[in-house]
């Protein structure tokens, strides 16, 4: 039984996978670029202390900083970070608390908030900014699987398309 799919569309799905690649390569170099900006610009620090730790849904009305929450984060585990104020700190970093999504870390801990002197709302918590080096790294590696998948399947099409003319030919 011969196979009837089109030339046409499998050229398609070839180009579908080659810019599904690149999609994934996008969002991988916009992962980065958050990263190494937030590690560029946010030079000055300021201390945080673990108030809370807690299970259930975060108020829609509470004026604590949500950035750090997952959309799960929001109706499941989380922590609540107190920012001690610095007089001696650049800048002014008007955030005085923070949710952030549940970590290794327990009621009491400090935390070190770093943040950019110059536009004090762009900060990052200690270590949760390598959060974005490897969601970029994740997505570079699948990013670079389904392009060497697309050219398999180019490759393939291409042979299959190749040999399909040669039994033309010899009939």
């Amino acid at each position: 039984m011969e196979n009837t799919t089109s030339l046409k569309a499998k050229v398609i799905c070839v180009m579908i996978t080659f810019v599904l690649s690149a999609a994934i390569f996008l969002a991988a170099a916009w992962q980065l670029s958050l990263y190494n900006d937030l590690k560029s610009s946010c030079t000055a620090e300021i201390a945080g202390i673990v108030d809370q730790k807690s299970k259930g849904r975060v108020s829609s009305i509470d004026p604590a900083d949500k950035r750090y929450l997952s959309s799960n984060s929001r109706k499941k585990f989380w922590i609540h970070i107190k920012v001690k104020p610095a007089e001696d700190a650049p800048g002014d970093f008007r955030i005085r608390t923070i949710y952030a999504d549940n970590g290794p870390e327990k009621v009491g801990d400090l935390l070190t908030i770093h943040y950019s002197p110059d536009d004090p709302d762009k900060y990052y918590i200690s270590d949760r900014v390598d959060y974005y080096k490897a969601a970029a790294t994740v997505a570079f590696v699948l990013g670079a699987l389904v392009f060497a998948g697309a050219v398999l399947l180019a490759v393939y099409v291409y042979r299959s398309e190749k040999a399909r003319k040669q039994r033309e030919l010899s009939l």
